[in-house]
């Protein structure tokens, strides 16, 4: 067991490496007082970082934060040579978890092979739109696959499909952002991502400026003459995992998310 003693309080750390992610997840527990857990995620997977001293420093900068007898998860960032510290609200493993729960409800799993291939496509795809997406959709699709899931009409493929017809997330995102969905005073962000399609000119997108993924509905039918493009687009969940937790509660049809977004809306 990997221990560490800090003034009078004692901890124990273990590492879990997602290697299809190249991160590394070092979790911290307070022995003594169990519900007081940091998570510190970190690039590369190379399990040797996690060396005591640097567990020390990564306690006392939560420590100054104000962590006590709670969850704080933060991943780090290098920054023109600074090492920045993001607080996220979810630890991968808790969005493995629910991911997890999707495969085994959905029945969709992805061999070794196939994840190495939704690696290759992700890092295409993000060099496309010069946009990070957030861990938990790549969880997603590195484990259920190519976008052939997902409520109603489902999630955006990767990269193109023969045997399936549906838009690449890429050929989404560049038609809605030169859709010119924008107001004298405003337009859609271009770090809003469309990752699902509802029909009928309806989308989810997530936030890539959100560390934790938020969702957003796009539904081009608001437009009206005497409304703006912005009446159009509002916020869902704030965090992709609570999407996906309100989708595994429900059908495959995605019912519960649908009326959802719309009693939000407050138009149901």
């Amino acid at each position: 067991m990997n221990t560490i003693t800090i003034g009078q309080q004692h901890y124990r750390w273990e590492l879990k490496v997602f290697n299809w992610l190249n991160v590394v997840e070092c979790t911290i527990y307070n022995i003594i007082d169990p519900t007081e857990c940091l998570v510190i995620i970190q690039k590369g997977t190379d399990s040797a970082t996690c060396t005591p001293q640097q567990i020390k420093v990564w306690i006392d900068f939560a420590l100054q934060q104000g962590w006590y007898s709670e969850t704080r998860v933060y991943q780090l960032f290098e920054i023109n040579g600074h090492i920045r510290m993001v607080k996220l609200s979810y630890s991968l493993t808790k969005e493995a978890a629910v991911v997890k729960q999707l495969s085994n409800k959905f029945n969709k799993t992805t061999t070794g092979l196939e994840k190495s291939t939704i690696k290759y496509q992700f890092k295409n795809l993000e060099n496309k739109i010069g946009l990070i997406l957030p861990s938990i959709v790549k969880q997603l699709y590195l484990s259920l696959g190519n976008g052939d899931f997902g409520p109603d009409y489902g999630f955006f493929l990767l990269a193109e499909d023969p045997k399936i017809d549906k838009l690449t997330i890429a050929q989404a995102y560049q038609d809605i952002h030169t859709a010119k969905i924008k107001d004298w005073d405003w337009e859609l962000s271009k770090l809003l991502v469309p990752f699902l399609y509802w029909g009928a000119d309806i989308y989810s997108l997530v936030d890539c400026a959100s560390p934790d993924g938020a969702i957003y509905v796009l539904d081009k039918n608001l437009k009206k003459e005497n409304s703006t493009w912005q009446s159009c687009v509002w916020k869902h969940h704030s965090t992709m995992l609570e999407w996906l937790e309100k989708w595994s509660e429900g059908d495959v049809s995605g019912r519960a998310l649908w009326l959802e977004m719309y009693q939000i809306k407050g138009l149901l």
